[in-house]
């Protein structure tokens, strides 16, 4: 069963601030980040990421940032750092309200080495 993202966007689970930060068993964090991402909020996502990811053979993370703002450094630094120590499967990031995704290939952990790869440009590749 696919989950229903506005459902869990609507429910609160996972709420932090403005923010979504929920689990979805057996494998995935969603994230849907609003506006201004603050250090009291991004240390209770990253906290929640370690307590709940450090335990999964391969997470993946959904993130909606098409409303984001701006994530203060520490935070950002922070991130990393978890991220480093978890075994991510997988990510991908929607940007834009028409469903631009970037793909972060797992030994990828720096924001610089972000690869982006559209709808589009997947079309016919391994």
């Amino acid at each position: 069963m696919t989950p229903n993202l506005a459902e869990i966007e609507a429910s609160g689970e996972g709420r932090v601030g403005r923010h979504t930060n929920a689990f979805i068993p057996p494998d995935t964090f969603y994230m849907k980040i609003v506006g201004d991402l603050n250090d009291e909020e991004g240390k209770q996502v990253n906290g929640a990421h370690w307590d709940i990811g450090k335990d999964i053979d391969g997470v993946f993370f959904l993130c909606d940032i098409a409303e984001l703002e701006s994530v203060g450094p520490a935070v950002r630094k922070e991130a990393v750092e978890v991220q480093k120590k978890m075994n991510i499967a997988g990510a991908s990031t929607t940007s834009h309200h028409h469903s631009q995704a970037a793909a972060i290939r797992t030994s990828d952990v720096l924001p610089e080495s972000i690869t982006t790869v559209t709808a589009d440009s997947t079309s016919g590749s391994s």
